[in-house]
């Protein structure tokens, strides 16, 4: 196993990218890196809207726990259901539902193009 305590022995408290950058230099068998830049999905909640919701009781305890207890939207429908037994199908869809955004994109840099600038260019694109 490679040592890595050099690369970062004078690192601290210095910008994110110096120590990517660092990291993956240190590895001579790398040649390329990518980073994935993604906009998360929004919450069930969200997706979950009332309109579509045919089970509205559910969905009404859940948010009334997280206005009054602070227990997270999911959580709140999660405890329902399993005190119910039985998981309505619609909620396990949406649960798992993780449709790209077309906000998300990948950017691949060989370890000749890999720079602190070009780490800090990419990430401070929207």
């Amino acid at each position: 196993m490679q040592n890595l305590a050099p690369a970062f022995a004078d690192a601290r408290g210095l910008p994110i990218t110096t120590a990517l950058v660092r990291l993956i230099s240190s590895f001579q068998r790398v040649s390329q890196v990518s980073f994935v830049f993604y906009k998360p999905a929004p919450g069930l909640d969200e997706r979950l809207t009332k309109n579509a919701d045919t089970l509205s009781e559910i969905r009404n305890i859940a948010e009334e726990l997280r206005a009054t207890h602070g227990i997270p939207f999911w959580d709140a429908i999660l405890a329902i259901c399993m005190k119910r037994g039985q998981m309505p199908d619609r909620y396990v869809d949406l649960a798992i539902l993780h449709d790209q955004s077309p906000d998300e994109r990948t950017v691949s840099l060989s370890t000749d193009e890999l720079s602190e600038a070009a780490v800090q260019s990419e990430t401070s694109r929207r």
